[in-house]
């Protein structure tokens, strides 16, 4: 026999069995449903009691209790319960966000909410950023700069700019990329830094270094003593014989600027006549008089007539080198000066080079013409010139004609007719 269930229990148990199947699927990991409520005496991973401290660096906060062995609850695995330890130490927030999705895909929504409390301890218990002060402006504002010289490092470039070395580590403030763990700032020679805005104006307060005088002859606005070499005279014996000093031989380069040599300092030929500074006496010293020791007990006899003086000036002996400037000047002048090119008579012109110690080949050149002017004569204009260099050794040439016509502006006309047959030779 068939029992008869009447229609209104059958209705009965459909609601309570539908009611069941409900509660059950709210039980359901990755549900919307409530939580289940936890055991007595047990708490979820990731919950903190009220009067629990924070996790120290490295360890799960106070309560997480990864692997309960609540059968209602997914656990993770050994990986990731390191994992979320480390970026807890680390105080790595995005890396416990990347964690708590993981436990969200997979499920573990316990893990998920105690990761998501942990984030937001760190985010609560996270500094706040110090507003720019005066060595940590954005560094958008425009900043002084400074470029590293050799020899430069960060505690040079701070005694620079502050007058103290120790501040060199204000230069991170605004150069945190130049931060290196073996110098503590890493400067590089031409490299362009910023300055901190305290430091003074971006201008170094130390005194910069002297700039050496140049060694450009003075201006010659009168005529200078002269002095005519003889033999054996050399540039220490010459400032000896005038100031008693032979170190002070280089004076003579201030005012005879074209006789510099590599070789020996100052290059002198013996009947050259070569300025003299205007500090050194008029005369060489041992030329001089020598002074008085003693007063004479009675005044020497006066000559009964002056004695006569000289018709003419007693001539200086000259040097067989400027005998043959001389005549070799002579000579161009005589066949039309620049004018007589081509025309010139190359043996005789090869045997003066010879006693003008100049090159010997039979032209007159640059080099002819300049032994010529040592000797103090004004030459004719250079006939030969270098094909490849002419235009450099003209240049040179006029320069050194522009020197001696400064020394000498009695002779201004043939110093100027010698620059324009120059230019034009």
């Amino acid at each position: 026999m068939i029992p008869v269930i009447p229609l209104a229990v059958a209705g009965a148990l459909a609601v309570f069995a539908f009611a069941m199947a409900k509660k059950e699927d709210s039980t359901v990991p990755g549900t919307t449903g409530p939580s289940p409520t936890p055991e007595p005496n047990k708490t979820p991973l990731g919950a903190q009691p009220a009067n629990s401290a924070s996790a120290p660096a490295g360890q799960l906060p106070t309560g997480t209790t990864p692997k309960t062995g609540d059968a209602n609850v997914v656990h993770a695995d050994d990986a990731f319960d390191q994992a979320v330890a480390t970026a807890i130490a680390n105080h790595d927030i995005a890396a416990l966000e990347k964690l708590a999705q993981q436990a969200e895909a997979k499920g573990l929504l316990t893990v998920a909410r105690s990761l998501r409390d942990e984030i937001a301890r760190l985010k609560a218990a996270a500094p706040v950023p110090t507003p720019p002060g005066p060595d940590k402006v954005a560094l958008s504002t425009a900043l002084a700069t400074y470029i590293v010289q050799s020899g430069d490092t960060g505690e040079k470039v701070a005694l620079k700019f502050t007058g103290d070395k120790s501040r060199w580590r204000e230069l991170l403030t605004v150069n945190p990329t130049l931060k290196s763990a073996q110098y503590g700032i890493a400067l590089y020679t031409g490299h362009r830094i910023n300055l901190p805005a305290s430091w003074p104006s971006g201008v170094p307060v130390l005194p910069a270094a002297p700039i050496p005088a140049l060694n450009v002859p003075p201006t010659l606005s009168s005529p200078l003593k002269t002095y005519t070499v003889v033999s054996g005279d050399t540039g220490e014996r010459v400032a000896q014989k005038f100031t008693g000093d032979k170190t002070r031989w280089r004076e003579l380069l201030t005012v005879n600027p074209t006789l510099k040599s590599a070789t020996y300092g100052i290059a002198l030929y013996t009947g050259h006549r070569i300025n003299i500074p205007a500090s050194w006496p008029a005369l060489p010293t041992n030329a001089l008089p020598a002074p008085v020791t003693s007063i004479p007990t009675a005044p020497p006899p006066l000559p009964t007539a002056p004695p006569a003086l000289p018709s003419s000036p007693t001539a200086l002996p000259q040097s067989d080198a400027r005998m043959a400037a001389q005549e070799l000047t002579s000579y161009l002048q005589s066949i039309g000066g620049l004018a007589g090119r081509y025309k010139e008579d190359q043996t005789r012109i090869k045997a003066w080079q010879s006693r003008l110690g100049a090159y010997v080949d039979g032209k007159y050149g640059k080099g002819t013409a300049t032994i010529v002017l040592q000797n103090g004569l004004v030459p004719v204009a250079p006939y030969y010139w270098s094909r490849t260099t002419a235009t450099s050794d003209k240049a040179a040439f006029i320069a050194l004609v522009q020197n001696y016509a400064a020394a000498d502006p009695q002779r201004a006309t043939e110093w100027s007719k010698l620059i324009a047959d120059t230019q034009r030779s």
